[in-house]
């Protein structure tokens, strides 16, 4: 298995993203959990809170205690107590600024790869599985329908904005932080679980400044046509840069914004 990186700041004024790998599938550092953590924090109105989940979540899935696969019970709970702290104890910075929550987590059970998947925000995770790119995580925007619902059911309105559809001054409708858009705005994720096979060749995780100007298709094959190699050897000699390749593609076909991304390759 193979990690690469990104976090480029792009055209915008500073770097509000942060992105996590605790690579220890291998069970080398034998204090942690033998799985690998994988996350992507997209910041907004700073980078506070984005730091904050970085330097805080890990130890809620890296603990020997944690078992695998996780319950929705785990995960939400986990979710309410950073929450929690950002409300309890930093508010300062957390009341008009938020961050995205992009988590994976790829374990092993009987011999079998499987990845926990948890989504707050417009992050996305992409497979690509005999060369075609599967969604794993949906985009939370205050105009689709699920979302749009939601609000509503609570009492608050979306509103039209430019190109984008907000709740209050935001174009996403779930984040960490960002309390004065509460309720409307919520931290609770979407929790999935996956069991991978060989067909699965990579995993890319990245920020909507990725995704935005790129299909899940052209992040895909710009991968495939540049770096990948089924011989793993081959692959760290050639790919050592794909990361901040992909994030300098995406800035190239438009892309305005920070553009972080982890690429997991099998």
């Amino acid at each position: 298995m193979l990690f690469t990186h990104a976090a480029l700041k792009g055209l915008r004024p500073t770097m509000e993203d942060h992105d996590l790998i605790i690579p220890n599938g291998e069970g080398k550092d034998k204090t942690q959990r033998r799985v690998n953590l994988i996350a992507v924090f997209d910041g907004h109105g700073g980078a506070k809170v984005s730091e904050f989940l970085k330097n805080e979540i890990a130890p809620y899935f890296m603990n020997l205690r944690t078992q695998y696969p996780l319950s929705k019970k785990y995960v939400n709970n986990v979710f309410d107590l950073l929450q929690d702290k950002l409300k309890n104890e930093h508010k300062d910075f957390s009341y008009t600024s938020g961050s995205t929550a992009l988590v994976g987590v790829l374990f092993q059970i009987k011999g079998h790869r499987y990845l926990n998947l948890m989504n707050t925000g417009d992050s996305r995770c992409v497979l690509c599985r005999d060369n075609m790119a599967i969604a794993l995580s949906k985009d939370h925007k205050p105009h689709w329908p699920e979302e749009k619902r939601r609000i509503e059911a609570l009492g608050g309105k979306i509103k039209r904005d430019g190109y984008d559809w907000r709740i209050g001054n935001l174009s996403v409708s779930r984040a960490f932080g960002d309390l004065d858009e509460a309720p409307y705005v919520t931290h609770r994720p979407d929790i999935y679980r996956f069991k991978l096979d060989p067909r699965d060749k990579f995993i890319v995780f990245g920020c909507d400044g990725l995704w935005d100007y790129l299909s899940n298709q052209d992040v895909c094959n710009f991968i495939l046509d540049n770096f990948y190699d089924k011989d793993l050897k081959n692959l760290i000699y050639k790919g050592k840069d794909m990361g901040t390749k992909l994030a300098e593609y995406a800035i190239s076909r438009g892309s305005t914004d920070n553009v972080s991304v982890v690429i997991v390759f099998f």
